[in-house]
């Protein structure tokens, strides 16, 4: 589009893939670099884009059971708005009362500060076997590891920071998960199932805090169903869910206190639908949900300086 091509985009993808009767694989690559659009007016500075990441899936089947491997890293440099980092609310009341732009600028693909770095990386294996004539039971884990750093053009005292070996703030995320869950095959003109999952996750942080560290574990378990006999249009559909969070925060900037919280609650949800013909149908639904408060809606230390107030 317009902006890929303001931004004078380079991207360049691959992918290597095999497969006979039990077994596949693909792997796939991709990189992309974008330099700094020009608008009506000026150049928009310091708002390119480093990405560079990879993947690799593998599939095999051992006698009933299927067995999907997949993992990936995701690498990112972006750039932030020069002319939008400000240091106070005077700067940028000035810059909304400002008729015409400092500097026009110029094009580059160069990314300096402010901006922000990510490393991503992702691997999940699922596992699928049958239960006999009953159904189907399927048990998915998976891991995750954010690394994420954030680089400020301002500082309080001395002179502004330049290139990309200290961070002001950087944190890392690292999650665990795993799900299984079970569905059965037509009974009675029912369809659904159930299952349970788990989730563990730390953040650890390395510098600067907004948030304090923490580690968090929910334990939740699910059943749905779905009734419909044929020919008739009526279709009925229900489901319950039940979640538990303990969070715990190590906080020797905040209060130095550690705190604990814990949450539990029920979620349901029941509908029915009906067939008006095959192109069409009317559905109503009824439901409760719920969703455990985030870190940073419970405890935080000010906020990143993409802001002017907090």
């Amino acid at each position: 589009g317009g902006l890929f091509k303001r931004a004078r985009s380079v991207i360049l993808s691959s992918y290597l893939e095999g497969k006979n009767t039990r077994f596949a694989w693909r792997a796939q690559a991709t990189a992309k670099r974008s330099g700094h659009p020009k608008n009506s007016r000026l150049f928009l500075q310091n708002t390119g884009v480093e990405e560079l990441n990879g993947s690799l899936s593998i599939g095999f089947k051992f006698k009933n059971t299927n067995f999907d491997i997949f993992y990936s890293h995701f690498y990112s440099k972006i750039g932030i708005l020069s002319q939008s980092h400000i240091g106070n609310l005077t700067d940028l009341r000035n810059a909304f009362e400002r008729r015409d732009p400092l500097s026009i600028g110029a094009f580059s693909y160069t990314i300096n500060r402010p901006a922000q770095r990510v490393n991503h990386d992702m691997a999940k294996i699922k596992v699928t076997t049958p239960t006999g004539e009953a159904g189907m039971l399927t048990t998915t884990a998976f891991f995750q590891q954010n690394l994420r750093e954030e680089f400020d053009a301002h500082r309080p005292f001395g002179r502004p920071p330049v290139g990309f070996d200290r961070s002001d703030i950087a944190f890392q995320l690292f999650t665990l998960g795993l799900k299984s869950e079970w569905t059965h095959k037509n009974w009675q003109n029912w369809h659904g199932g159930g299952g349970v999952e788990g989730l563990f996750q730390a953040n650890n942080t390395f510098a600067g805090a907004l948030i304090p560290d923490f580690r968090q574990t929910t334990i939740g378990g699910f059943w749905t169903e779905r009734w419909r006999r044929f020919p008739s249009p009526i279709e009925l559909e229900a489901g319950v869910r039940y979640d538990f969070r303990y969070l715990t925060t190590d906080s020797v900037r905040f209060l130095d206190k550690n705190r604990d919280f814990s949450f539990g609650n029920v979620s349901a949800t029941i509908g029915a639908i009906y067939h008006l013909s095959k192109m069409s149908k009317l559905a109503l639904n009824v439901g409760s949900a719920w969703r455990n408060p985030n870190v940073n809606e419970l405890l935080s230390l000010g906020c990143s300086s993409r802001r002017g107030e907090f």
